[in-house]
C-alpha cells in the first residue's frame, strides 16, 4: 500500500538504521537524559512545594533582614518588601538548584551505569552458572542410580557437597565471564531490532518509488545479514572505547 506516507516510511527507516548502528551509545545518552530529568523533577517538586507553601519560609527570611537591618542602614527598605515581591527570587532559587540537580544527575548515571550493569550481568551469570551446576549434578547422579552403583549409599550426600564446592567457584566464573551481558543484550536487540525494520520500511519505499519486486526472503536475508553487521559495528565501538579509556590510567600505573 503506497501513499504519501512513503515518505514517513523512509525516514523511519533511515531513524532505524541509525539506531541499529548506534543503538548502545543512544542508550548512554538516554541513561544520562533520564538522570538529568529524574533529577531536576525531584528539586522542582520540592522548590513547588515550598513556592506553593510559601508562608513559612518567606516570613523566616523577612525576620533575618529585619534583624540584619539593624546593624546595616541600607537594607531597611528590603525587610519591608512583602511576600509577593519575593516570589521571583525564589523562582530564580528554584530555577538555579534545578540546573544543578540536573548536571549532577546526569553525571551519576554516566559515571555509575557502567558498574550497575556489571554487577546484573555478574549476578545474572553467577545464579546462571549455579543453575548449570545443578543440573549436572542431578544428571550425572540420575545416570549413577540408573546404572546400579551404589554410590550413593557410600556417598550420600555428595551432590550438595559438589553443588558447594565446585558450584561456587564455577558460578563466579561465569558470573565475571558474563559481567557485560546487559551492554550486550542491548547492543543484539537495537541492531537486530533496527535492521528488521529498517530493512522492512526501506524496501516497501522502493517498491513504491521505483516499483521494484523484491522477495520477502531477500528481505529477510538482507534484514539478518545488516542486523549481524550492525552488531559487530556496536560491538568493536564498546571494545574500542574501553581500551581507549582504560589506557590513561594503565599509563599512570605504569609511571
Amino acid at each position: 500500500m503506497c501513499g504519501d506516507q512513503v515518505y514517513i516510511e523512509a525516514i523511519a527507516g533511515v531513524a532505524a538504521f541509525i539506531v541499529a548502528l548506534a543503538g548502545y551509545r543512544i542508550y548512554k545518552t538516554s541513561l544520562g537524559l533520564c538522570g538529568a530529568l529524574t533529577a531536576c523533577s525531584f528539586m522542582a517538586t520540592a522548590g513547588l512545594i515550598w513556592y506553593g507553601g510559601g508562608g513559612n519560609g518567606s516570613e523566616l527570611l523577612s525576620n533575618d533582614i529585619a534583624s540584619m537591618s539593624s546593624n546595616i542602614t541600607s537594607t531597611p527598605d528590603m525587610a519591608d518588601m512583602s511576600e509577593s515581591d519575593w516570589q521571583p527570587v525564589k523562582l530564580g532559587v528554584i530555577a538555579f538548584f534545578c540546573c544543578v540537580w540536573s548536571v549532577m544527575g546526569a553525571l551519576i548515571c554516566l559515571r555509575v551505569y557502567e558498574k550497575v550493569q556489571k554487577f546484573i550481568g555478574f549476578i545474572c551469570g553467577a545464579v546462571l552458572g549455579m543453575a548449570l551446576m545443578g543440573f549436572l549434578i542431578d544428571l550425572v547422579s540420575s545416570e549413577l542410580h540408573n546404572l546400579g552403583t551404589d554410590i550413593d549409599d557410600e556417598y550420600a550426600g555428595w551432590q550438595a557437597y559438589i553443588e558447594i564446592a565446585a558450584g561456587v567457584p564455577f558460578s563466579l566464573i561465569v558470573g565475571y565471564v558474563l559481567r557485560n551481558i546487559v551492554a550486550y543484550v542491548i547492543m543484539a536487540i537495537t541492531s537486530l531490532l533496527g535492521s528488521f525494520v529498517g530493512v522492512c520500511l526501506s524496501v516497501h519505499t522502493l517498491q513504491c518509488l521505483a516499483e521494484i519486486d523484491v522477495h520477502h526472503r531477500v528481505t529477510l536475508g538482507g534484514a539478518l545479514l545488516f542486523g549481524v553487521g550492525t552488531f559487530l559495528v556496536q560491538f568493536l565501538d564498546f571494545t574500542l572505547t574501553r581500551k581507549s579509556s582504560d589506557t590513561p590510567e594503565e599509563g599512570l600505573s605504569v609511571v
